[in-house]
């Protein structure tokens, strides 16, 4: 593999590095613009297409967003014979296509605590999206709390279960109405 193969494959993964005791931060690079990657991650009609690792017999049960500051979100999911899971949060800040931050908590485990994310998306010179995740708890687990979770290897998973989905949001495009700037209308990806 050529270095500019290498280079360009490695930017399309996901980076997920631990910045202190309490923060991970997550990058990737979509080839999407901004404010398709925004909606993805923050519409509940285009999240059930992508958040669950459907290949492995989870679903998602559950998928409610109401993407402004004060709303409410909850994903419940699971598989069909085992006890539900459920992510949720309130938004605290939003700016459709650059900026989100969100509290989160796992149900299962409200022990653990609240964790606050904050999400922006920056637009590439190649028009592709650059996200910044930035994952902070807002406790410190002990080293023996089964609680902790805050672990880039539980992090890399999650974004893993995008797959090549993410990659390139091939799966969002096609399903996604989009407005073109430079034509100022509303088309479908199968419209080119």
């Amino acid at each position: 593999m050529s270095d500019d193969a290498a280079k360009t494959t490695d930017e399309f993964s996901t980076h997920v590095e631990r910045a202190s005791d309490r923060e991970l931060v997550l990058r990737r690079t979509f080839r999407a613009r901004p404010q398709i990657v925004f909606d993805a991650m923050t519409k509940a009609e285009l999240i059930r297409k992508w958040w669950i690792p459907r290949s492995r017999g989870v679903e998602l049960f559950e998928c409610t967003t109401d993407p402004r500051v004060g709303g409410a979100y909850r994903f419940v999911f699971g598989r069909k014979d085992q006890p539900r899971m459920a992510f949720s949060g309130i938004y605290k800040e939003f700016v459709s296509g650059a900026r989100v931050a969100y509290t989160q908590i796992f149900e299962p485990m409200r022990e653990a605590g609240e964790g606050l994310i904050t999400a922006t998306y920056e637009a590439t010179p190649e028009g592709f999206t650059r996200l910044t995740q930035r994952e902070h708890r807002l406790r410190v687990a002990g080293p023996d709390d089964p609680a902790a979770g805050l672990s880039p290897r539980r992090h890399r998973r999650a974004a893993h279960r995008l797959g090549p989905h993410a990659q390139d949001a091939d799966h969002l495009l096609r399903a996604t109405p989009r407005r073109d700037v430079t034509r100022d209308r509303a088309y479908s990806a199968s419209d080119g």
